[in-house]
């Protein structure tokens, strides 16, 4: 039997994600699980920076590169070949129903996503756009009842975009781009072209029966089992504006939207003017002001002294567990 095609649905975390792969996997011939994520160590297993372990992440890097160098025939290219076969013996393994498809929908894939689009140069490669905006006042209206925790989510919000957009500009023949947006507004005709560039025949029911799909696991969206979720739902599209509201998140909504800039925005599909005029036009309120006010220069603390690992230590040091440096 042939292997299962992949398609990878790039985002950022709180893109509306969830809802594309519920839509995507509704049709019988797509196959998914939750979040699988297991390509990110395997392809980062050749890239010394970005993470420390005890077993000293560096270390291994250089080993793991020397190996391919000096012992394999291929190089590195034997070793990323063995990466791709072992991932597609994994999606093989999710078929039950005669699927030919198998969606990845993982958001932290944006460190990857030009990595898995040169690995697999048959599949097929959905990129998620939704207003900048909307994904930060999800990110914390989801996770921390509004508070303002964004720095738990700068690597997606700094490193995320850049790397999601130079992937798909530099593969624009193989990538398709999805804004939010118009798959709840427009749903027939965008998911129509969606389904037409990954070859798949388009049912309009998949956008009822979406809802059928179920996620296993507890790494997913915990709103997906709500009842307003289990159809088409265009209330999100303005949910942002009152948890960006108070003149601290204004400031800081104002000053994020242009560092992405109009270059990146209009390669994603937003108008920079745009979106700072709805900004400006968003009632200016008090709310979280006051929590606001230690919340942002803790997030600064907290990103340069990794607060949680200090934390994680902490509470080793009082167990009387040995403690050791991550290299």
């Amino acid at each position: 039997m042939s292997n299962l095609k992949p398609i990878f649905l790039f985002s950022l975390p709180r893109s509306g994600s969830t809802f594309a792969q519920r839509v995507l996997a509704a049709h019988p011939a797509v196959a998914t699980a939750t979040e699988p994520h297991f390509l990110l160590p395997l392809v980062q297993s050749l890239n010394p920076w970005g993470s420390y372990s005890e077993y000293e992440h560096q270390l291994s890097t250089w080993a793991i590169l020397e190996f391919c160098r000096d012992s394999l025939p291929g190089q590195q290219a034997d070793y990323l070949e063995e990466i791709r076969n072992f991932t597609l013996n994994l999606y093989n393994k999710t078929r039950h129903n005669g699927e030919t498809h198998f969606l990845d929908k993982t958001p932290r894939y944006h460190l990857i996503a030009d990595q898995i689009i040169e690995l697999f140069p048959e599949g097929k490669f959905v990129f998620l756009w939704r207003n900048p905006l909307a994904i930060v006042a999800s990110m914390i209206g989801t996770f921390y009842d509004g508070r303002w925790k964004t720095y738990l989510f700068d690597f997606d919000l700094y490193s995320g975009y850049p790397n999601l957009i130079d992937a798909y500009k530099a593969h624009p023949e193989a990538s398709f781009g999805l804004r939010y947006e118009d798959s709840v507004l427009d749903p027939e005709a965008t998911w129509q072209a969606v389904f037409d560039y990954l070859e798949l025949p388009f049912d309009p029911e998949l956008l009822q029966k979406f809802n059928k799909v179920k996620l296993a696991g507890n790494i997913r969206d915990p709103n997906a089992d709500l009842p307003q979720y289990q159809k088409i739902n265009k209330k999100p599209l303005e949910k942002w504006k009152a948890l960006l509201a108070n003149p601290l998140r204004k400031a800081w909504a104002r000053d994020y939207l242009h560092w992405l800039g109009v270059e990146r925005l209009n390669a994603i599909g937003y108008s920079l003017d745009e979106l700072l005029a709805e900004l400006d036009e968003v009632p200016t309120s008090l709310s979280y002001l006051a929590d606001d006010m230690w919340r942002m220069p803790y997030g600064r603390f907290s990103r340069v002294f990794e607060s949680h690992m200090l934390r994680d230590k902490w509470r080793q040091w009082r167990k009387g567990e040995h403690l050791f440096m991550h290299k």
